[in-house]
């Protein structure tokens, strides 16, 4: 089960403040932004210094082609507007680089002046005049690992905090010091974003994946030798409300370290600077930069790029860490990788690094490009480059603290921040993981990111664009996984048994917010105060409510194409702007939309909803003709390709939404589709599928589970919306219910099926009348139910399950809860809303029935009817809570869980 995130902080002491010993630098006043260097006596970490105190104090100096005046070329964050290109910094009032507080760690006491007269990088005469204020800042001590490094740096290795006597929560602590005595020292208001960025010498890989971030916290609890240097930086960042970078090539940015950072951001509220960003790995700064704008300008002219062969040789530090194959092996990691967003398997991609002394810090590099072009004839292009690796990556480290400061003013997601700064790294991990390699494309996504920003509104195409190119993110992690045969659903740290599949009506809903109108006629002129599109329709709603408190998990973002979400959903819709616009708010929340059908010759369903200002109540006025022409026959084929691209693993629970508004789906035909989905669903290890049963009561309660399957048999939950006393025909459902596991409705929708089957049965006021829903429920049961969920609105919800054993044993992902709630009932009230929210009922009995699906689903197997109900009724308020449903961070499924786990 998904551990407690606060408990595993406090455990490890992280909740308060920790006290340092260790002072900072010796720049004075109050500083607009902050930048923490790992590694900050290194060729970047001096030139950086030095660059700052050229450019703050306009100096100028004597150098091989005569005299030079301080300036901040190559960083283009700090340039103006050049050829239509650049300007950044006036366009979007970036930070003035000039403002910034540098400080940081380094494993060795050497002067910092005098570490830059060692690496003749810069000019002499420009060390000259800097070097002696250099030297009178304090470095603080480093974190150190000899096990992660390589032996070359073991020996000068005197200025560290003590790896033998000191555990890795005392070092997380004293870091954590350090950053808050930086942010007091240099006087960095709360809303001025501090950017922590390795610049050290690469790291071995760890041999740990850290799922979740209670799993790191709890292997820093417990001294796991596996946690290395750059991660306890990397978690000391996020706690601290910093964004860690990750410039070396080794693998920090991990899933668990993700959630801590978007962990903190809840924490604060979403209040601005807040924000915290997880970005790398390993700055592109030179050779890899022009190998990704040459094969992109390769692929453009349309030829096929064939061999790459590359070798860069150079003096310094880190190629001398290279020199040990544990750190050499990381480097080459990113270096190779470099193609993969393109897919390109072809290409024969040859890498060479070597070591060469006397060369020093400035890097000689030649490739060689060789592409095959009209009739198979080769292209040949070779580059040679030469420059100090440090003039190369200093600015690229001043860009992406600017960056990190101006997306957490902006509030912006750690995906646009990611994707935006793709073009800094070789291989863009974490929320960029499978990002576009191409440069230029890289450049581009920048640029839209940055004029969304512009707008109080994104605009609609780069929101699109932004969507699904964050889902590609996922696709690497999620084959991976695959290929290791650990799935998606049910793994160690997956808080479910298995995965959701919502299936049915959908339609793109217009709420028109704070509407008037209440009690007057038709005729009269109403107004409303704000406007707003949203997913309509049970498939689009409760997949996205559940997705929404999933989303973050790494390899479980959903998008088009992409199969490896915990929550799919499979309608029908138009190949429309409102399709479109549908699609993008299901993605965004993380949902996977590799089933949907796009119909070109119809409009995606459109649904009109005023709610009422007064009580939150909606109106509808809808057009969903291109459901009416979704067949179960399309459904069923739909899933079957979906299964045969491994898209369907670990499905555990299909849920179905709105027969009475889907003519293809009532009657024997919905019955079919349950039958023949299970079926589907139910795949044996042989590859076939499982079986479907006859129909009727008895023959759903005679459903076994299957032990020779490799996923579980499924849970079916069905909900009902647009039940009236024309349609309230009951050979609609007769024959599907007794293959319904959980069947959901509202008052109104029992009463209207109640009185179809002339059962004389009716709920009365729901606030004092439990006899009458106990009497409902009953009735329902009768017809081969295994659970009953009713929502009463503004009384919360009533829920009744079967007392037939036997038939609760219908499905395995059935019986994992229900089989302990036979017989049993809950009336609940709903949770109160925020201060100062209103109430939208928009989507909220779908986001219930979803709530309670994912809570038959819970890992948590002691799970009471309470709970679920109350985990439920939890997923509602999300919805119906104005301040909650428009907040961009949602609870999450954990959180939601303990408050549920409180009910007794």
């Amino acid at each position: 089960m998904f551990n407690k995130l606060e408990d595993s902080l406090e455990r490890v002491g992280l909740t308060g403040n920790s006290n340092s010993t260790n002072s900072g630098t010796s720049m004075t006043g109050p500083a607009a932004l902050g930048i923490l260097i790992v590694g900050l006596g290194g060729n970047n970490g001096v030139t950086m210094l030095a660059g700052l105190r050229a450019n703050q104090l306009g100096l100028e100096w004597e150098g091989p082609t005569g005299k030079i005046k301080a300036n901040y070329l190559g960083c283009i964050t700090q340039l103006p507007m050049k050829g239509g290109k650049g300007g950044y910094k006036e366009t979007y009032a970036l930070a003035d680089a000039n403002q910034a507080a540098i400080g940081g760690w380094d494993i060795r006491p050497t002067p910092l002046g005098d570490a830059l007269y060692a690496s003749h990088v810069l000019d002499y005469d420009l060390v000259r005049q800097v070097r002696e204020p250099l030297n009178k800042m304090e470095i603080l001590k480093g974190v150190w690992d000899p096990s992660f490094i390589g032996e070359s740096q073991h020996a000068t290795a005197s200025h560290v905090i003590d790896h033998a006597s000191t555990t890795h929560a005392q070092s997380l602590a004293l870091l954590r010091a350090d950053i808050q005595r930086f942010r007091s020292t240099h006087k960095i208001p709360a809303h001025g974003h501090i950017t922590v960025i390795w610049s050290a010498s690469v790291e071995r890989p760890t041999l740990r994946d850290f799922p979740s971030a209670a799993s790191l916290l709890n292997a820093i609890e417990v001294n796991d030798p596996e946690v290395s240097p750059s991660l306890l930086y990397a978690v000391a960042a996020c706690l601290e409300g910093c964004s860690f970078v990750n410039g070396g090539s080794q693998n920090t940015l991990c899933p668990g370290l993700a959630e801590l950072a978007a962990h903190q951001v809840q924490a604060q509220g979403g209040k601005e600077g807040r924000r915290c960003y997880i970005l790398g790995t390993d700055f592109k700064a030179g050779q890899t930069k022009f190998k990704t704008a040459a094969v992109e300008y390769i692929r453009a002219l349309g030829l096929t790029p064939t061999v790459i062969a590359s070798s860069n040789h150079l003096g310094n530090n880190d190629m001398l860490n290279l020199t040990s194959k544990k750190t050499l092996d990381a480097k080459m990691r990113v270096k190779s990788d470099i193609f993969d967003g393109w897919e390109e398997h072809a290409v024969d991609h040859q890498v060479r690094v070597m070591y060469t002394p006397f060369i020093g810090d400035e890097k000689r590099d030649i490739v060689e490009y060789t592409s095959l072009g009209f009739l198979g004839s080769p292209h040949t292009m070779l580059t040679y480059t030469r420059c100090m690796d440090s003039i190369l990556c200093v600015p690229l480290m001043l860009d992406v603290a600017v960056w990190c400061d101006y997306f957490a003013r902006k509030n912006l997601s750690p995906e646009q921040a990611a994707l935006a700064t793709a073009y800094l790294f070789k291989v863009p991990e974490g929320a960029a993981k499978g990002a576009d390699p191409g440069f230029f494309h890289q450049m581009d996504m920048l640029e839209k990111v940055l004029e969304g920003t512009r707008c109080a509104a994104m605009p609609p195409a780069l929101r699109m664009l932004l969507a699904r190119q964050s889902t590609t993110a996922a696709k690497a992690k999620a084959l991976q996984a695959q290929e290791e045969g650990g799935g998606m659903e049910g793994g160690d740290d997956e808080p479910w048994i298995g995965g959701l599949l919502c299936v049915g009506l959908s339609c793109l809903d217009l709420m028109l917010l704070g509407a008037s109108g209440e009690g007057e006629a038709f005729g009269t002129i109403k107004t409303f105060q704000k406007q707003a599109f949203c997913p309509g329709g049970s498939a689009p709603q409760s997949s996205l409510a559940v997705a929404e408190m999933m989303y973050g998990l790494e390899g479980r973002k959903g998008g088009r194409g992409k199969r490896r979400s915990v929550v799919k959903v499979l309608t029908k819709v138009g190949n429309d702007v409102h399709g479109e616009e549908l699609l993008r708010h299901m993605e965004e929340a993380g949902v996977d939309t590799s089933l949907v059908l796009r119909d070109d010759g119809q409009s995606t369903g459109l649904a009109v909803l005023p709610i009422l200002a007064t009580t939150g109540a909606r109106g509808c006025f809808a057009n969903l003709h291109i459901n009416d022409s979704f067949t179960p026959a399309e459904a069923l084929e739909a899933l079957r390709e979906g299964r045969e691209d491994g898209g369907l693993q670990g499905v555990s629970a299909l849920h179905f939404g709105y027969p009475h508004l889907m003519k293809q789906f009532q009657g024997t035909s919905l019955r079919d589709f349950l039958k023949e989905a299970a079926g589907v669903l139910n795949v044996k290890e042989n590859g076939g599928e499982g079986e479907g049963g006859g129909g009727g009561a008895a023959a759903a309660a005679a459903v076994k589970p299957r032990a020779s399957a490799t996923r579980r048999s499924l849970l079916l939950s069905m909900d009902l919306n647009g039940v009236t006393t024309s349609n309230n025909d009951p050979s609609i459902l007769t024959e599907a219910l007794p293959w319904t596991d959980v069947l959901h409705l509202n008052e109104e929708e029992a009463n209207l099926l109640l009185s179809g089957n002339d059962s004389g049965i009716q709920i009365s006021d729901a606030a004092t009348s439990r006899s009458s829903l106990q009497q409902a429920a009953d009735a329902l049961l009768a017809q081969g139910l295994a659970i009953v969920t009713l929502t009463l609105g503004e009384c919360g919800a009533y829920v009744k399950v079967t007392s037939n054993e036997k038939r609760l044993q219908a499905s395995e992902a059935l019986a994992w809860q229900a089989t302990k709630w036979a017989g049993q009932e809950a009336l609940l009230p709903p949770y109160p809303l925020q201060a100062g929210a209103e109430v939208n009922t928009n989507g909220a009995g779908d986001a219930f029935i979803g709530g309670f699906v994912a809570a038959m689903l819970c890992k948590t197997k002691s799970l009471s009817l309470k709970q679920a109900t109350s985990f439920a009724l939890l997923t509602a308020r999300e919805r119906v809570d104005s301040l909650r449903r428009a907040s961009p961070t949602k609870a999450s499924y954990a959180e939601l869980l303990r408050e549920a786990l409180e009910v007794q």
